[in-house]
Formats: C-alpha cells, structure tokens, sequence
C-alpha cells in the first residue's frame, strides 16, 4: 500500500502509535512496584526470544505481569510461578514509575516492518526508563532514550550497568519521557496524520 501510494508521488508518513498522556504519566513511587526488573505482557512471542529477554531478569527482584500459564515448555515452567497476573490500566503507569527498569522485547516480524508497539512510549510517558531490543531506524531520537539489548548476557550486564548508576538512567528517562510529550502523544499523532492529509488532498 505505502509503495502505491509512493508511486503516486505522495512520500508517505511514518507514524507510529500515540500514547493517552490523560492515563499515562508520572506517578509517585509505589512500594508494591519498587523491582529492579519489571515486564508487562503475555506469552506470546515465542520460547527462544522469551528466554533470551526475560530469563535474564530472573537474577533480579523481577516483577512478571501479564498472562503466563504453564503449558508444559521450559520458559513456562520458569516464569509462571513468578508471574504476579495482568494488572489493570490504572495500575501500569505505577508500575512503570516505580520499577527501576522496564523490559520490553518484540516480534520478529515488528522489526522487519520498522514497527513498535505503544508500550515503550508509555512507559516513557510514566518518566520509566526502558531497556528495549529494538529502535526504529525511522525515529532516530529515540536511541537517546531507550536503551538496546541483544538479551542474555548482554542484558544482565546492561541492568547491572544501570542499576549502579540511577543518575544517568533518571536522565534516559527524562528524555523518553520530553520526547513523548513532544513527540508521541495521540494528539500530536492525529495532527501529523492530518497535516500528512492534507498535503495529500
């Protein structure tokens, strides 16, 4: 679809998702959320990129939320014990706030596509500091405010790296968190979506 319309002389928009900042922003710190490590999400994605992303973590105080069932496979059989269920809406932004790291890993087929999910942007949103595997290369900005991980033994180096310094992790996050407000609310998406249309027409 881009390519037609590109053929069509139109240069094509690059958006990605926009985040509720009303719902997600910066909250107090909660007791109950204060991990070292902290993911949100279900098991989706598969055994070798779920190992390789939250295994990991499980050297730390982790807290694993989302819907993880033990279905018989290894990563189940380690991590659905320590899975603490979904929570709700209102919730993830305390977490976010609160947990010294965030994780986030995504499918195969996101990277291919130059796609990320709404989930780091809102954590950013919540001045959370994110350790991720993947940035855009259509949203160079964000390599200032994320930090990547190959997984394994590269990410326990990278949380035991920050971990030390929250200096320099606070100040990652507080540019995820300019540039969200700058850059990636769902307000500031629908007005690039509109401007985009408007050149179309």
């Amino acid at each position: 679809l881009l390519g037609l319309h590109q053929r069509e002389g139109y240069r094509g928009l690059y958006l990605p998702f926009g985040v509720d900042l009303a719902a997600f922003k910066p909250q107090d710190s909660n007791h109950r959320y204060n991990y070292e490590v902290a993911y949100v999400g279900n098991d989706i994605k598969g055994h070798e990129r779920t190992m390789r992303y939250l295994s990991p973590a499980l050297n730390y105080n982790f807290g694993l939320f989302g819907r993880w069932p033990d279905e018989g496979l290894f990563h189940q059989k380690i991590l659905s014990p320590v899975c603490q269920g979904r929570l709700s809406y209102k919730e993830l932004p305390e977490l976010y706030s609160s947990a010294d790291i965030n994780l986030n890993f995504t499918f195969p087929d996101q990277v291919n596509w130059e796609a990320m999910t709404d989930r780091p942007l809102q954590i950013m949103a919540c001045n959370g500091f994110v350790i991720t595997d993947y940035i855009p290369e259509g949203d160079s900005e964000l390599s200032s405010c994320m930090v990547t991980s190959l997984g394994g033994l590269d990410l326990i180096k990278k949380i035991d790296y920050y971990l030390a310094r929250p200096k320099e992790r606070q100040e990652i996050a507080a540019n995820g968190h300019r540039y969200v407000l700058n850059n990636a609310g769902i307000d500031c998406r629908a007005r690039q979506l509109y401007s985009y249309i408007q050149e179309a027409i």
